[in-house]
């Protein structure tokens, strides 16, 4: 028996060893470990911010929204619509960005929720990847499991190995960032006071603490990941000639479903950087991203729907200097954006005041911040 023990301890202790360090990060962090359904049960001053497990984002929103009372006005779509904020909007307002990767995700993502929840005004952002068939074939059926069943609360496996490699690599600082009246979950969170708020938006804490201060260990600084990836065209930016029919198709179904919902759709292609559009129109890779908005316009006059063509930051009087990286705009960017809109008699009108975001504008932090 003592040695059927002891051939145990030998196999357990390198086990302990190997998992209670990262327990130890990923625990008191609420990297894993922890649930999330009471903190957004209660509303408290949160900041949610994963490192390993960003899928919870699609239960986070998800679940928001259907547990607390109806928002009126949402923003929905992938990262490129994360800086609309709350203080936009004279409407309840949430921002359930970073759950739609597809243009095939928006109808099974708003059919996940009770109809009582479902929004009166929806705006999105239509990505061009999304109708680029290189990019998304749009083979793939999704249902209410996608964002209800998201949640990873343990540490996998693989989660372990990432911990023990950014120790090695000296990833993290353990340096906890401040707001200690924010109750913060995940390691982004509180490393990097980079995060989710209360309201759904994004606040890129340490990224933009970088750029102010002109820290060329910025994310994407002069865009040179995203210029790269354009030249290489991979991830996001997969080359491609003309429009997917099937995207068009599916743009089609969303916007006749949401006029059955009796839910106004303001749709908006966000911008690039200036570097990004010149790197993008040289390649001579990319022209179905100089289609988009031609396609798609008659399919918006049809369903009696808005939608705005933001690629270019001179249309919204923006520049490099406001944006996040090559793709993502600021809260600045995105504040212009809503009153381009707004200029333009947007339905959102009668959501948002005119004068007071102008003046909020004029009261901006910096060339990234509006608001606290």
């Amino acid at each position: 028996m003592k040695k059927f023990c002891f051939h145990i301890a030998l196999f357990l202790v390198p086990l302990l060893l190997m998992v209670l360090p990262p327990i130890y990060i990923l625990k008191p962090t609420g990297e894993n470990f922890t649930s999330i359904d009471n903190i957004i049960q209660k509303k408290e001053n949160y900041l949610i911010g994963y490192l390993y497990n960003e899928k919870n984002y699609n239960y986070l929103k998800w679940k928001t929204i259907i547990s607390q009372d109806k928002y009126q006005v949402w923003a929905l779509g992938s990262s490129r619509v994360l800086q609309f904020r709350s203080q936009m909007f004279d409407k309840s307002f949430y921002n359930a960005g970073y759950t739609i990767s597809s243009i095939g995700q928006f109808v099974p993502f708003i059919n996940s929720v009770p109809k009582e929840k479902r929004p009166d005004y929806l705006i999105i952002n239509l990505d061009p990847w999304m109708f680029n068939a290189s990019w998304d074939k749009l083979n793939t059926s999704y249902d209410n499991s996608n964002w209800s069943k998201s949640f990873q609360k343990n540490a996998n496996l693989t989660t372990i190995v990432s911990v023990w490699k950014d120790l090695f690599t000296l990833k993290y600082s353990f340096q906890v960032a401040e707001d200690k009246d924010v109750k913060k979950i995940g390691l982004n969170a509180n490393f990097n006071n980079t995060g989710f708020r209360n309201d759904g938006s994004m606040r890129y804490g340490g990224q933009l603490r970088k750029l102010l201060s002109k820290d060329k260990t910025a994310n994407d600084y002069n865009f040179k990941g995203t210029l790269h990836r354009i030249a290489s065209g991979n991830n996001l930016f997969k080359f491609g000639k003309t429009i997917n029919p099937k995207a068009l198709k599916k743009l089609d179904e969303l916007l006749q479903y949401c006029a059955e919902q009796n839910i106004k759709i303001i749709a908006f292609i966000p911008p690039f950087g200036n570097e990004v559009n010149k790197s993008l129109l040289q390649s001579n890779h990319y022209q179905y991203m100089d289609l988009l908005y031609s396609s798609c316009v008659p399919i918006f006059k049809k369903n009696y729907a808005e939608c705005y063509d933001f690629r270019y930051l001179k249309s919204i009087n923006s520049d490099d200097n406001e944006l996040i990286d090559g793709f993502h705009g600021s809260e600045v960017t995105y504040l212009k954006i809503l009153i381009k809109m707004l200029k333009s008699n947007s339905v959102l009108n009668n959501t948002s005041n005119l004068d007071k975001l102008k003046t909020d504008l004029k009261k901006s932090k910096n060339n990234y911040e509006v608001y606290p």
